[in-house]
């Protein structure tokens, strides 16, 4: 493999909590560092413009401004101190960097004013001189370091933790360590590096709050060893390490009588098998587990998960390979949470289940799924279920149980319909539901019950659900608190169905995109009924032509997003009368990507009037 394979950065980390249930579903996806700088010189003198600190702005002489410039822009000798010092902490350190170049004044300011260090992101070529180590600032200067972002390779990684070391920088509370590179050009041995590490972890890991590895080509066996003895205060944990193809990975368990005692937040992404049945009881306050293409060896880990980790409110687990042998349960550890199972009791939201999130877990069963519906029904508010096996039982367990509290439902398996529309109608206080499932006339009509819906998907509907789609759409007119509806490539969206989702007042989203059912007479009945109607997902219907494209301009008033993608018909005039039209001044994105009969000058007057072309609704609810 190309040891100089380029990853993509990541982006900015924010210490803001996270969504609970992003934190199980996505999330987890969208943490991306600033870009590293592209040139690099490598001729190991001490060059700025070598190094990348979020920009190639560095320098490390500000240049000098006159006497009139000074004063014009210096609004630091103007203000209060406190009033700048809380100007100059909302700025990121690339911002902060960059003011130091303003002038001298600001420069000799910014240096020693405490704050200025509090929040450091490095973030390095591969060939980078070592100038960036002025940015670790002594610790007897009184500049403390909080927070540490460091993305580079194994070399810069070493020298930045010998650096922290032995410059004394013991209270780092949330430190992120990543790489642009799947593996180094340039490697250090494994003892060195993992001495480096340990040596951080000593200084750093008792005040440690937040830690983070990004991308990071670290031995996840090691980096776990040295967390639990130090680590006593590390609230959240994401490990997304990386391991050399050849490698196999190793195999870990906890050190003995060690525990992460005020851990809440842990996402998994390495290679290395993660022993729950050991690791979650040396959680005691862990409230958030997101599990992500890795394995768990033969540790029953659905069925006993609430039993290992008795304060787990949200769980996900995406793509994982061995959920398996699930019969073959441990009575050692069991037998001993037996009698705290049986007697706990929930508290009011603060213990049990909330959020359940699976996705193509190999060999999932309906047995892994019911113990945790039996436990947690009361709880629970959140479940998604993604597989390819055939499931249905659990249904039959929610229906017979009720949920006093779910609100999202997102399902993407087979199973009988008789037993989902009865599991919807023990659930009335869903809010938001998506069915990846071939619905029913039944099914629709449980829809049709749930008074307090709000957002309903269904993906690729069937034309045996044309009568209960009708029945859905009436019942939403007379006493419904629907927002948005996504029918995209569902065959029971016919011109009357259309025409009675125009009449529910409360909607604001509407997406029938690619249903090969509608025509241009049914579409514009919909579109004089929809002044209500504020994005709207057309895309992919040859129905929709330059006609729909005025009717809309005349008709929908608070319209501001509008898809008609792959919209063949629609030819140049039929944009321009929309954008010109009054009624139609608040569209604020129209996409138009695909439309054959729409020229290069209309979609250059798009991008400069609204600014985007491309598919809108393609990730939209």
């Amino acid at each position: 493999m190309n040891k100089r394979k380029q990853l993509e950065p990541p982006e900015d980390i924010r210490e803001a909590k996270r969504p609970a249930y992003s934190n199980a579903l996505h999330d987890q996806q969208t943490m991306r560092a600033p870009s590293p700088s592209t040139s690099s010189s490598g001729n190991g003198h001490d060059n700025s413009d070598n190094v990348a600190i979020g920009s190639r702005d560095n320098t490390t002489e500000p240049p000098v401004q006159n006497d009139h410039s000074q004063n014009k822009h210096d609004f630091i000798n103007c203000l209060p101190a406190d009033v700048v010092s809380d100007i100059l902490s909302r700025l990121s350190f690339k911002e902060r960097h960059r003011c130091m170049a303003i002038c001298k004044a600001w420069s000799a300011y910014l240096s020693s004013w405490q704050g200025m260090w509090r929040e450091i992101d490095i973030c390095l070529e591969e060939g980078a001189s070592d100038g960036w180590l002025q940015w670790i600032p002594q610790f007897e200067t009184g500049h403390k370091i909080r927070q540490l972002r460091f993305f580079g390779n194994s070399v810069q990684m070493k020298k930045a933790f010998d650096a922290l070391e032995q410059r004394g920088h013991n209270r780092i509370q949330s430190l992120v360590i990543g790489s642009f590179y799947a593996w180094d050009t340039v490697d250090i041995s494994p003892a060195e590096q993992q001495s480096s590490f340990s040596g951080l972890m000593d200084l750093t890991g008792p005040s440690l709050v937040n830690l983070e590895f990004r991308n990071a080509y670290f031995p996840a066996d090691v980096i776990m060893d040295r967390l639990f003895p130090v680590c006593k205060r590390l609230k959240r944990l994401i490990c997304e390490m990386e391991y050399d193809s050849g490698s196999p990975p190793p195999d870990w368990s906890p050190p003995d009588n060690a525990t992460l005692p005020c851990l809440t937040e842990l996402l998994w992404s390495t290679e290395m098998v993660l022993p729950l049945d050991k690791f979650l009881p040396r959680c005691p306050n862990l409230r958030s587990l997101t599990i992500e293409s890795s394995e768990f060896g033969d540790t029953p880990i659905l069925r006993r998960l609430d039993e290992l980790c008795p304060t787990l409110q949200h769980f996900s687990c995406t793509d994982t390979e061995t959920i398996g042998s699930l019969d073959q349960i441990k009575p050692s550890f069991a037998a001993s949470l037996s009698s705290n199972s049986s007697t706990r009791k929930y508290g009011k939201g603060n213990d049990g289940l909330r959020s359940i999130y699976i996705d193509q877990v190999e060999a999932l069963k309906d047995d892994d799924i019911i113990p945790l519906i039996q436990r947690h029904h009361d709880t629970l508010e959140y479940l998604s279920i993604h597989s390819d096996a055939q499931l249905n039982r659990y249904w039959s367990t929610i229906a017979e149980l009720g949920t006093r509290r779910l609100t999202t439902l997102d399902l993407s398996h087979r199973g009988p319909a008789d037993h989902l529309s009865n599991m919807l109608l023990s659930c009335p206080l869903l809010e938001d539901v998506t069915l990846h499932y071939p619905v029913t006339t039944q099914i629709m009509d449980a829809l049709g019950q749930l008074k307090q819906l709000k957002r309903l998907k269904i993906h690729e509907g069937s034309s045996d659900a044309i009568e209960g789609a009708l029945q859905f759409a009436q019942s939403c007119s007379s006493n419904g608190a629907l927002e948005a509806v996504n029918f995209a490539h569902s065959r029971f969206v016919t011109d009357h169905v259309l025409t009675l989702l125009g009449s529910i007042r409360t909607l604001r989203t509407v997406i029938v995109g690619d249903c090969p059912m509608l025509t241009t007479l049914g579409i514009t009945q919909f579109i004089e009924k929809a002044d209500h109607i504020e994005r709207l997902g057309l895309y992919g219907l040859h129905a929709v032509t330059d006609q729909v494209m005025e009717a809309i301009g005349n008709n929908m008033e608070r319209i501001q997003q509008l898809d008609i993608s792959r919209c063949s018909s629609v030819t140049d005039r039929g944009v321009e009368q929309l954008i010109s039209t009054r009624k139609a001044t608040g569209l604020k994105k129209l996409a138009v990507q695909g439309c054959t009969g729409i020229g290069e000058h209309t979609i250059y007057m798009i991008e400069k009037e609204l600014g985007l072309t491309t598919p809108i609704f393609g990730m939209l609810y």
